[in-house]
C-alpha cells in the first residue's frame, strides 16, 4: 500500500528460495479434509511451452533440499494411518533437473511409500535410470503433458520435447512398471485439423494411454499464446468462468467451433466408455512384470486399480456433466451465453451442481 492504495504492479525482484520452506500443520486440518500427503519439490520448467502460465513469468527450474522435502513427507502426524502410506509430488516439473530428480526417488524410496504419485515432462523417460528410481519410490501414477499427436500442433505451441513416435515405447516402459499413464490432451491447437480428430480415437489406443485428461485450449492471459490469438483478432469470449477446458474461447484457423466441440465430445466418449475403461484396464493389468514378492505384486496391482478406475470415473462423470449434450449440459451452456452477453460480468464464474 501507497498512501492507503494498490500500486498498479507489485514486482519480487528476485526468484524467491526454495530454502527453509516450513513442514506443513496437518494438525490443523479437519480430519475429514485429510489427504493422502502432498508436497512440492521443484518450481519451475525449462521449456517454452506458449500455452503455458510458468511462461508469463520465465524463472529458472528451482530445486528444495531434498533433506526438507522428506522431512514433508514424513512429517504425517495427525493424518490417518493409510493417509500416510500415499503421497503426491506437485511439482510442475520434476525432471526438470533428472539428477536431482533420481538422487530425491532414490530417497524416497527409503520411506516405503504403498504408492506415489509425480509430474514431469515426457522426454524424462529417455532416461531409464529415472524410471528405475520411480519404479524403486512405487510411483503408481505419472502426469505427463503428452498433450496432442499432431507433431504440427506440438511444433506449433514450442513443445519440441515431446516426439509422437516415442509415446507408445515410453508408455508401455512405465506399464510394465505397474506405473499409469495420466496424460494431458488438447483441442483446438491451430495445427490440428478435421482428420487428425477423425482417428484420434484410434491414436491414443495405438499408443496406449491409460488415463487422459482432455481438454479445450485455453489462451490464458499473458501467454505468448494469448498474444497471438489477441493480436490475430481471432479471441471471442473473455468470460473468465469459461476458461476452464471445456469452451472455444478462440476462432480456428482450420476448424469450426462446432467440429471442435464434436470432436472433444466423441473423443470423450469414446475413451471413457465402460467398455473401453475395463478394456484399457485388462491391458494395463497384463503388460506388468512380476519383479517383486507376489504379495508386494498383489499389493501394487490392488492400489493401481483403484487409482485407475477412480480417476476414470472421475474423468468419465465430467464428460457427462459438462462434455455431452444432455439436458443438464444444455441448461448450463445457456446459463453461461447469458453471463457472456454483459462484459462487467466477464469476471464473475459461475458454478451450477
Amino acid at each position: 500500500m501507497v498512501e492507503g492504495k494498490l500500486k498498479k504492479r507489485y514486482d519480487a525482484g528476485l526468484t524467491p528460495s526454495l530454502q527453509n520452506i516450513p513442514p506443513p500443520r496437518y494438525d490443523l486440518v479437519e480430519k475429514k479434509y485429510f489427504s493422502p500427503i502432498v508436497t512440492e519439490a521443484t518450481r519451475g520448467c525449462p521449456h517454452p511451452c506458449t500455452y503455458c502460465q510458468l511462461n508469463i513469468v520465465r524463472t529458472p527450474h528451482r530445486t528444495r533440499p531434498i533433506d526438507d522435502v522428506i522431512r514433508d513427507l514424513s512429517n504425517t502426524s495427525g493424518l490417518p494411518w493409510y493417509k500416510k502410506k500415499m503421497a503426491m509430488l506437485l511439482d510442475n516439473n520434476l525432471g526438470g533437473d533428472l539428477k536431482y530428480a533420481k538422487e530425491l526417488l532414490r530417497e524416497i524410496a527409503k520411506l516405503k511409500f504403498w504408492a506415489i504419485g509425480a509430474q514431469y515432462s515426457i522426454e524424462c523417460l529417455r532416461d531409464d535410470d529415472f524410471v528405475e528410481a520411480l519404479d524403486e519410490a512405487n510411483c503408481r501414477m505419472s502426469f505427463l503433458g503428452m498433450e496432442s499427436l499432431n507433431e504440427e500442433s506440438l511444433r506449433g505451441v514450442q513443445k519440441k520435447q515431446n516426439k509422437v513416435k516415442e509415446y507408445k515405447e515410453y508408455f508401455d516402459k512405465l506399464n510394465r512398471k505397474g506405473i499409469l499413464t495420466f496424460t494431458g490432451l488438447m483441442f483446438a491447437l491451430d495445427e490440428d485439423t478435421k482428420e487428425y480428430y477423425e482417428t484420434l480415437p484410434e491414436k491414443l489406443d495405438e499408443v496406449g494411454c491409460n488415463v487422459i485428461l482432455p481438454s479445450i485450449s485455453i489462451p490464458i492471459y499473458g501467454t505468448p499464446l494469448y498474444d497471438k490469438i489477441k493480436s490475430e483478432g481471432r479471441l471471442i469470449d473473455e468470460n473468465i468462468s469459461h476458461y476452464e477446458g471445456d469452451h472455444v474461447l478462440f476462432r480456428h484457423n482450420n476448424l469450426t467451433e462446432e467440429e471442435i466441440y464434436e470432436a472433444y465430445r466423441r473423443v470423450n466418449k469414446i475413451f471413457y466408455s465402460w467398455k473401453n475403461i475395463f478394456r484399457r484396464w485388462v491391458k494395463f493389468v497384463k503388460k506388468q512384470s512380476v519383479q517383486e514378492s507376489i504379495p508386494q505384486f498383489v499389493l501394487k496391482v490392488v492400489i493401481s486399480t483403484v487409482i485407475y478406475f477412480k480417476l476414470s470415473i472421475f474423468q468419465k462423470h465430467h464428460a457427462e456433466e459438462r462434455v455431452y449434450d444432455t439436458k443438464k449440459t444444455k441448461i448450463k451452456k445457456a446459463l453461461n451465453n447469458s453471463v457472456n452477453k454483459y462484459p462487467e460480468e466477464r469476471l464473475t464464474a459461475i458454478s451450477i451442481n
